[in-house]
């Protein structure tokens, strides 16, 4: 699929069909095309569209093998962004109506004139608390350092201080979620894959192998890691999480219908479903 020369371009990815929030500028990114051929989501571009592409590891890279065929393939706009089909960049954390909130493309044009990225709101690490680790977050955050720091020593030793000290901060920015300029944009992208390409073919060539998702794991640190050492102002947004909406309706209609108030219930789903259209 051709991408229209449009100056911001959100590429939402997803594995599955599903609706796609936000305004025009945004589209949808099959992740992963390589291992479900049968898959076919509306409109989207797939991942292994072109030959240079890593679809096929999607099931270690998570959304990143979206974002290696964006960095290669998708360059005709100004702005380039990477959101998920549940998990947007809003100015709300919770919305009835996703694209009430959603960041439209001139919002995220007067953000980017005064702040070089767009990242979610900082959230605390999952076992922090107080200024240390729980074990059960501690081993983890080791695992990772330990895996990626002779990398990052051997091909980008001048990131070695700030990759460090992310294992003393109890928040990061999570997901893999960003906004920037296309310049910008492919600049961390060269950096990143550099750093993960060689991560990756040091835990091939050990007795370990590569579990689940992990260099989608690991890029999430590698991210803050970037943005601070270059020092870049930063906008942060709230993380809308689109399923979470119907959790929230769903509690208060279990709520409503559990002290006897159907008549309610039914009330609220008809203007529920009226809105959200």
């Amino acid at each position: 699929m051709k991408i229209m020369d449009n100056k911001v371009k959100i590429f939402t990815a997803t594995h599955k069909e599903a609706k796609l929030y936000g305004d025009n500028s945004y589209i949808f990114l099959n992740v992963g095309a390589d291992l479900h051929p049968n898959t076919n989501i509306s409109n989207a571009i797939n991942d292994n569209a072109n030959s240079d592409n890593i679809s096929d590891r999607n099931d270690i890279y998570c959304e990143l093998t979206g974002l290696y065929y964006v960095w290669k393939h998708c360059n005709d706009m100004d702005i380039k962004g990477l959101v998920h089909y549940r998990r947007f960049l809003a100015n709300k954390q919770f919305a009835i109506n996703p694209n009430s909130t959603i960041l439209k493309s001139e919002e995220i044009e007067t953000l980017l004139n005064t702040h070089d990225i767009i990242l979610p709101t900082l959230s605390k690490k999952d076992g922090a608390r107080g200024g240390y680790f729980t074990i059960k977050e501690s081993i983890p955050e080791f695992c990772i350092y330990r895996l990626v720091r002779p990398s990052i020593e051997k091909l980008h030793p001048e990131y070695l201080n700030e990759f460090e000290r992310e294992f003393t901060l109890e928040k990061m920015a999570y997901a893999n979620i960003m906004i920037c300029k296309k310049e910008l944009f492919n600049e961390y992208c060269e950096w990143l894959f550099d750093i993960l390409f060689d991560v990756e073919k040091n835990l091939q060539e050990s007795p370990f192998g590569i579990a689940p998702r992990e260099m989608g794991y690991i890029s999430e640190y590698l991210l803050n890691v970037w943005v601070r050492h270059k020092h870049l102002k930063i906008a942060y947004k709230p993380m809308l999480f689109i399923e979470r909406n119907d959790f929230f309706r769903d509690k208060i209609r279990i709520f409503l219908q559990g002290i006897g108030l159907r008549s309610i219930v039914a009330m609220a789903e008809k203007i529920y479903i009226k809105i959200k259209k």
